[in-house]
């Protein structure tokens, strides 16, 4: 993870794979700043959910126990909302470099819109280069 020092405080930028690996065991909390209809889309699974429109910062979870990550769709209104943070006193925020689509483009897995159903499932998506696979006859 990167760190910016901005004074005294602290604004980190996750990659996904950090992310994906701190999400698993339980170290962080991952809040989602985008509006409720692209989290109704896709979302990574264990996020909440508190839109920058309506984003509330008395509301967050104390970070002595998980540190809070800000995700959003690629990276530019989680930052915003992190800086916000510390310029209103926040010691320490964190973001997720590219948003959900540097975690897409990582090959993680999310939950979206299942195009047959219509229900929340789970999601692979590699962006990845796959390896070339021969034809069978």
């Amino acid at each position: 993870m990167k760190t910016e020092k901005l004074g005294t405080f602290e604004l980190e930028t996750w990659a996904p794979d950090e992310l994906a690996l701190a999400r698993d065991a339980r170290r962080v909390v991952v809040i989602d700043v985008r509006s409720a209809a692209e989290y109704a889309i896709e979302r990574l699974g264990g996020s909440l959910l508190m839109p920058m429109a309506e984003f509330d910062a008395a509301a967050l979870p104390d970070q002595e126990v998980k540190k809070i990550v800000l995700i959003c769709a690629n990276g530019l209104r989680s930052a915003r909302v992190a800086r916000g943070l510390i310029s209103s006193g926040l010691q320490r925020i964190g973001h997720l470099d590219g948003g959900i689509a540097g975690w897409k483009a990582a090959g993680l897995p999310w939950r979206g819109l299942d195009p047959e159903t219509g229900s929340m499932a789970w999601q692979e998506q590699s962006l990845r280069p796959q390896p070339a696979r021969g034809l069978r006859w």
